[in-house]
């Protein structure tokens, strides 16, 4: 999948979805970094130990996605007392809404996977709105359905 990492000033930005394209359309993808000035190669030395001496790499459930494996952090059995996972048995009470499903009817794991489009969304506009939001991308202010809509796309596209 073409991936480039970029920063926030619109030099950054443009390079960044120049380089996705020319990936794209050469089919040849790669990580490109257009943000050298502060992401360098092997990333951050003293953050990179930090988590070593901290957490192992485990499975993670992603939000609508489901399980990646070894995509995620977990604190290590050194610091195992301050998991609040292990400190508080009922966040795996199996009766406990499962962290990777969305809220019935919200579309928004198929907008992060780039499926559809946020408008697209069965919810977007009517049920999910800023006031009233049904599913993380219209949560967060850097959630898909939320930025479509802070930009004035205020209907839903459903067919």
């Amino acid at each position: 999948m073409p991936a480039a990492v970029a920063g926030f000033t619109p030099e950054s930005l443009l390079a960044a979805t120049y380089s996705v394209l020319r990936q794209l359309l050469a089919e040849r993808p790669f990580l490109d970094n257009c943000y050298p000035q502060l992401v360098r190669p092997g990333g951050n030395v003293s953050a990179r130990h930090q988590l070593a001496q901290t957490m192992d790499v485990v499975d993670a459930n992603w939000c609508g996605v489901g399980v990646i494996a070894s995509s995620g952090f977990g604190i290590n059995a050194a610091l195992a007392a301050h998991d609040a996972r292990l400190r508080f048995p009922a966040y795996d009470d199996p009766t406990r809404k499962c962290a990777g499903e969305m809220p019935p009817g919200c579309d928004c794991a198929k907008g992060v996977m780039g499926k559809l489009y946020p408008d697209q969304c069965r919810l977007y506009g009517t049920a999910c709105t800023p006031r009233t939001p049904v599913g993380p991308c219209m949560v967060s202010d850097e959630g898909a359905c939320r930025i479509w809509w802070a930009s004035g796309i205020r209907e839903a596209k459903v067919a």
